[in-house]
């Protein structure tokens, strides 16, 4: 697993995994760049690749912040 501000090894797919306020979800993440944190739990998430995308290169969009949809009530 990695952590946010390491930098991302191999641009894929990768799963987040957050303390306790969120499910699983994925993202992809290009390599070179850091993992991002995510603007409810900061820093405690972690990153785990799911698959691979060594094709996917030379992007200029770079995820620094994983945003938080809060759920509404009904």
């Amino acid at each position: 697993m990695h952590e946010t501000g390491q930098e991302v090894p191999s641009s894929g797919i990768y799963r987040v995994v957050h303390a306790e306020h969120r499910l699983p979800s994925e993202v992809m993440l290009i390599a070179g760049n850091r993992f991002p944190r995510c603007g409810k739990c900061a820093n405690a998430v972690r990153f785990e690749l799911v698959k691979t995308s060594p094709h996917v290169s030379g992007t200029n969009v770079v995820v620094h912040q994983i945003s938080v949809r809060e759920k509404r009530a009904a």
